[in-house]
This record gives C-alpha cells, structure tokens and sequence, in this order.
C-alpha cells in the first residue's frame, strides 16, 4: 500500500463514520419525534444527550479526519482546482459552519428546554422542527459529498 492509498482508506473510513453517523442520526430522530408526540420526555433528553455526545465525539472528529486526508491526497495526486474537489470543500465548510454555528449552541437550548417542560410551548415546538429540518438538510448535503466525491463531476 503507497501513501495515497492509505489516505485513500482513512479519507473513506472517516467519511463514511460521518455520513454514517449522520444518517442514523436521523433513523433515531423519527423515533425520537415519535417519544416527543406521545410525551416521553426522558427519551428525548436521552435522544438529545446522544446526538450532543455524538457530534463532539464522532461526527466532528470523522468530519475533520475526513478533511485533513483528502487534502493530503489532493496534495498528492490532484488539483485544489477541480471542480469535484471544490464542491467536496464548499459542502464541508457548509457542514462543519451549521455544526459550529447552530447546533453547538442549539442543542444545550434545546436540552434544557426538555428538562424545563416546555415541550408543549409552541416556540419550543417551532425550535424542535427548525433543528430537525437543519439536521435533515445537513445529512441530504453529506450524502451529496459522497456522491460528489463518487461521480468526480469535471475529473
């Protein structure tokens, strides 16, 4: 095995721990959504534990191993101006900016919005729908890294 190719594996393994987290981030969040209409708050606070401990812990970490290796294998073997390669950083840069931006400081609101009971306030309700949303469009952009990164448009 040469260099790119072992940044090759750990490029793919990475992307596919974050995507991977990502997507069943949003399988536990229909059972999640389920909990919150029948009003198993405990549920949902373990839902919202998860998914906090997850990011920090998994999806994060994945995200940025994933990065640093396809830049090192862009370094090696490709050109930062391909268009597949752009697409691939722009859509990252989105990501990681709607993780740091709006689910770091979302997610504590959100959790201590459960333990306070305000799961029947409807501007906690609007909240809860506005982070399911922004975490759906977050996974949907992923798996268009994965296709990006697949398909190569313009290689």
């Amino acid at each position: 095995m040469d260099w790119y190719e072992f940044l090759k594996v750990i490029h793919v393994l990475a992307a596919a721990t974050w995507v991977g987290t990502a997507i069943s981030s949003q399988v536990l969040g229909m059972k999640a959504a389920k909990a919150m209409a029948a009003g198993d708050v405990p549920t949902m606070i373990n839902y919202v534990e998860d998914q906090e401990l997850l990011g920090k812990r998994l999806y994060a970490p994945a995200s940025g191993i994933a990065l640093i290796a396809g830049i090192l294998m862009v370094i090696d073997s490709w050109e930062f101006t391909d268009t597949w390669i752009i697409i691939g950083i722009a859509i990252w840069a989105i990501s990681t900016a709607v993780g740091i931006l709006y689910f770091t400081p979302e997610t504590p609101k959100l959790l201590a919005g459960l333990r306070e009971g305000k799961q029947g306030d409807p501007a906690f309700q609007a909240a809860v729908k506005k982070i399911t949303l922004v975490s759906r469009i977050d996974t949907l952009l992923l798996i268009a890294v994965v296709a990006d990164m697949v398909i190569k448009p313009g290689a």
